[in-house]
């Protein structure tokens, strides 16, 4: 069975650190690269978390790239009542191998797009303003599909507000990727549309 290519946008977090660990470990996905952001913590310590993550994974041979450190327009917004004041807090890894690609995270992400035959799938599990540059400065980046993962109060009313926690931490990017929103508000409003959906 041929493998998924896959990017992984993240702000490792406790639970970003499981999306590496099992997005790396995938039999069935190829996972070409990991770009961080704020979002759970700053984006420093995002980066390092992501690098520490690999490297006690077995799988420091995928390369990190640091993103945005701030929104594009809300106010920045971290979690350490959440993950504490390293974003891992809880954990005792060993530093990393190697250190963080000095590139900017769009213009690598673009570059190992363009490399690939087949079009990437492209996985958000952070604020999505790394996202929403990268398919603005470059709208020729072809992408299968965007996951980003988000929580819905209640999908009956999605036609009137998207409840997304990764939204919210950037309610800028949606200004950039409305065309993407609109249409995923409207499959989900197809979707779920009799039933109450929450988790």
């Amino acid at each position: 069975m041929a493998r998924r290519s896959v990017w992984l946008d993240c702000d490792p977090g406790h639970d970003d650190a499981m999306a590496i660990l099992l997005a790396g470990h995938s039999p069935s996905l190829r996972l070409l690269g990991i770009s961080t952001v704020g979002g759970n913590q700053s984006l420093e310590k995002t980066t390092y978390n992501a690098l520490q993550v690999l490297f006690v994974g077995g799988l420091d041979n995928i390369d990190v790239v640091p993103g945005q450190a701030y929104p594009l327009v809300a106010p920045d917004v971290i979690c350490p009542e959440i993950h504490g004041s390293s974003g891992l807090d809880g954990t005792d890894l060993p530093p990393p191998s190697r250190t963080a690609l000095p590139q900017k995270a769009i213009v690598h992400m673009a570059e190992v797009f363009a490399a690939q035959p087949e079009p990437v799938t492209l996985i958000a599990t952070g604020r999505l303003t790394n996202i929403a540059l990268l398919l603005t400065v470059y709208p020729e980046v072809a992408c299968t599909q965007l996951m980003f993962c988000s929580r819905f109060h209640s999908v009956r009313r999605i036609s009137k507000r998207l409840f997304s926690w990764v939204v919210l931490l950037d309610w800028g990017t949606p200004i950039l990727l409305q065309n993407l929103i609109s249409k995923l508000i409207q499959k989900l409003h197809e979707l779920f549309s009799n039933q109450e959906f929450m988790w």
